[in-house]
């Protein structure tokens, strides 16, 4: 099995955004450990963006710390995915630095579709696992518009009620002795929820009459008023999804693998 001191990133071209020099140091520490050969470094979300365009986009990963000034992390995800970053893909993976992992900020990072986050202080191995997670997934980029109306990214919470972290039932559940059953199970309901999202335009409805329901008794046509994600922090359902037979069928089946009921939050359209 490889370990952390012999995985080798030495193909991937970094950006490193820190306000923190010790910050920034630390991971090019840990990069270099790792083989890594090409490290760009900025002290904020502007300078990231200035980094980006002199480097002609040629970045594969970005880690950024979320509280710099005068461009917050946040403020730089949101401007790659809405291609506003120059010469920069905006699928790019972006990897993002925070105090507290339920926190509202990294709840709309989630919604701006981040690919992962690291806990600070930040540890050797969870860097690793954030940086293969990261570039072993491809996400679908979704509209500006989209992006443009996630909540919380210039500060205001407001957006964020009842949108929670991997919900507990899913960590749970991820455990179990059935996990292959399990797993296959969120790949279906991931498949459909982003059947539903593609055919849906503009940002998704806010829910009304929030309330919580066993999820074997969610009555067809209401709307999920939570996002939830899975075991890997990627967005499995996001909140705002008209619970359709087919959706609502998928969730039936997980309840059927743990032999647990659950509760969601959900909401009228």
């Amino acid at each position: 099995m490889t370990t952390n001191y012999e995985r080798n990133f030495s193909n991937i071209r970094f950006l490193v955004a820190d306000d923190k020099l010790f910050i920034r140091k630390t991971l090019r520490s840990m990069l270099l450990r790792l083989h890594a050969k090409n490290i760009l470094e900025a002290e904020s979300g502007r300078e990231a963006l200035d980094v980006l365009s002199k480097a002609g986009g040629q970045v594969d990963c970005i880690i950024s710390d979320w509280s710099m000034g005068p461009i917050s992390g946040l403020e730089f995800l949101r401007t790659i995915r809405t291609r506003n970053a120059e010469f920069t893909a905006p699928e790019t993976p972006f990897i993002m630095l925070t105090v507290h992992a339920e926190s509202e900020r990294v709840h709309s990072a989630l919604a701006l579709d981040l690919h992962g986050y690291v806990v600070k202080p930040v540890s050797f191995h969870h860097l690793v696992r954030a940086i293969d997670s990261a570039m072993g997934r491809n996400i679908d980029l979704r509209p500006a518009g989209y992006y443009h109306a996630v909540g919380g990214v210039d500060g205001s919470a407001a957006d964020n009620e009842h949108i929670s972290p991997p919900i507990s039932w899913v960590m749970w559940m991820s455990r179990l002795a059935k996990r292959q059953q399990f797993q296959e199970c969120l790949q279906k309901i991931r498949q459909e929820a982003t059947g539903l999202n593609q055919r849906r335009t503009g940002p998704p409805p806010r829910p009304q009459n929030k309330r919580e329901s066993p999820m074997t008794q969610i009555p067809v046509g209401t709307v999920l008023a939570e996002n939830i994600y899975d075991p890997n922090f990627g967005l499995l359902v996001e909140g705002g999804t008209q619970m359709t037979p087919a959706l609502l069928d998928r969730l039936h089946q997980l309840v059927v693998a743990s032999g647990q009921e659950f509760k969601l939050w959900i909401g009228d359209h």
